[in-house]
């Protein structure tokens, strides 16, 4: 069901969920503006006292930023995707279905799965989660499309913790000068009679309330959905998936919406950027303190030839000299300042920070590049450091596995019923690889223990060597190794010792 006209939006029961997203977006832009923003509005007044990004900017300062929010949320999508999936349809490769699966790679690589994939585990990481939605149009693409829809921009309904419903919103382009108005294009996602089916509808409202529902032609964005207010997908299942980040999501535990919702990997570290920041700014701080300044009677800075005031040029490094002996005129003299630079202690003080927003994120340190002391290690040690970071990613690809063969499925089904490729769907399977790949000689070693032991088949041998190979290259690998050993049975077993 569609929004009620000049309804609240965000609607009230989202407003914490929606508020905590606007500050983690502003982490994730890296935008000064925004940070300060956001935490502006979380106190009447802006003081002194509380956050960093909160309080008043005096005297000029400048607030610095280290963006570590983005890059966690890099590392945690280039874990996940820096290579891409296995995807293949379990028939194909025991002799079936080759056409679905040659059709299911080249709605992949032409409709850049794969990139949009990726693009959207960055924001699953930001923002605690991330929808997958499938649209098609006979009339411009011969292929299913795969977009990415953020979090902040849906309201998803769950039952029993699946998700049974979403309504998709954006704001649109307004022409006008009136900063009041606010269209919004509301696409509704649900099941009705058993079918999934797509409401489209326009708004025109403030920045806080919906307003009145207008016709999808009265607005450029939305004219070309004109005649496609309700649409009958003819599937059972929505053509949407909701990829939580993480859960449970601790934040919102036992909020009746939220609870459902994914976790942020800035949750709980809020705190500790806000503190990184302050640090960095301080630091720098330092260094344009512990420039050399002297300090002068007023008659010996320069004067403006306009104002007539007295000014001081901080980055000036030849002076006009002065006919007169400085030390001993009287009420002239001079006074030397150079303040320390705190260096060693911002340093550690960083670092400790650093250490803490990594770890609450679910990563080890070394994986951003801390604490590795340039050492080169085996990949059986790194294993063991980069262990937080490998369980982290576990996590993830579970709850990415599952969402994309579900999509991957659907965008097959959309293929056969509305763009007639004569396909016939089928459930591929999706294998996210290990971004840390195990060490060649340990992986060696435990092989031939094995092999000395006779634990384990020549097969179970070849897949622990290759664990990306296919069932054709292992099947292949398996032949040629019997028969260089002289095990393979021959075509017609009667030619056995016949020369």
């Amino acid at each position: 069901m569609l929004p009620k006209e000049n309804s609240p939006w965000i609607p009230e029961d989202w407003e914490s969920i929606y508020d905590l997203y606007a500050e983690h977006d502003a982490w994730y832009s890296g935008d000064r503006l925004k940070l300060q923003e956001v935490y502006e509005r979380r106190v009447n007044i802006p003081t002194e006292k509380g956050r960093f990004w909160s309080r008043q900017i005096v005297d000029g300062q400048t607030k610095l930023h280290i963006p570590i929010a983005g890059e966690i949320a890099a590392v945690s999508a280039d874990l996940l995707f820096s290579e891409s999936p296995r995807i293949r349809i379990p028939e194909a490769d025991s002799g079936g279905m080759f056409r679905t699966q040659e059709r299911l790679e080249e709605i992949i690589e032409r409709g850049g799965v794969i990139q949009r994939i990726h693009e959207g585990a960055e924001a699953c990481s930001a923002m605690g989660g991330v929808f997958l939605k499938v649209n098609w149009d006979a009339n411009q693409y011969s292929f299913p499309i795969l977009s990415i829809v953020q979090a902040d921009n849906a309201i998803p309904e769950f039952q029993w913790g699946f998700l049974k419903a979403v309504t998709f919103w954006r704001e649109l382009t307004n022409d006008g000068y009136d900063e009041n108005v606010v269209y919004r294009h509301i696409e509704r996602h649900e099941i009705v009679n058993g079918k999934a089916y797509i409401f489209n509808a326009l708004y025109r409202g403030t920045p806080t309330d919906l307003g009145k529902r207008l016709d999808l032609a009265d607005h450029p964005d939305t004219a070309h959905l004109k005649g496609f207010e309700s649409i009958n997908t003819q599937l059972d299942t929505l053509p949407v998936r909701y990829v939580p980040n993480i859960r449970p999501n601790r934040r919102f535990r036992n909020h009746p919406i939220g609870h459902n919702l994914g976790i942020s990997d800035y949750s709980g570290a809020e705190g500790a950027m806000d503190s990184l920041d302050e640090t960095w700014t301080s630091w720098i701080r330092d260094i344009q303190l512990g420039k050399g300044r002297i300090i002068v009677n007023q008659q010996w800075l320069s004067r403006d030839e306009i104002t007539g005031e007295f000014k001081f040029d901080g980055e000036q490094e030849v002076f006009t000299t002065l006919n007169m002996d400085p030390v001993s005129s009287k009420g002239v003299g001079f006074t030397v300042a150079q303040f320390d630079i705190r260096m060693e202690q911002h340093r550690q003080t960083a670092l400790e920070l650093l250490d803490r927003i990594i770890t609450n994120a679910g990563y080890s340190p070394q994986t951003f590049g801390l604490r590795i002391e340039g050492r080169a290690e085996s990949g059986t040690a790194l294993n063991i450091r980069e262990r937080r970071t490998t369980t982290t990613q576990g996590k993830k690809a579970v709850y990415w596995k599952k969402a994309l063969e579900d999509i991957l499925e659907i965008m097959l089904k959309v293929d056969a019923i509305h763009l007639k490729s004569g396909v016939e769907p089928a459930r591929p399977n999706v294998e996210i690889k290990d971004t840390f790949q195990s060490d060649i000689m340990a992986v060696s070693t435990v092989v031939d223990m094995i092999s000395r032991a006779e634990a384990a088949s020549i097969e179970t041998k070849v897949r622990m060597i290759h664990p990306d190979w296919t069932e054709e290259q292992v099947q292949a690998e398996v032949d040629r190794i019997k028969e260089e050993r002289g095990l393979k049975i021959p075509d017609d077993p009667i030619q056995v010792g016949v020369d």
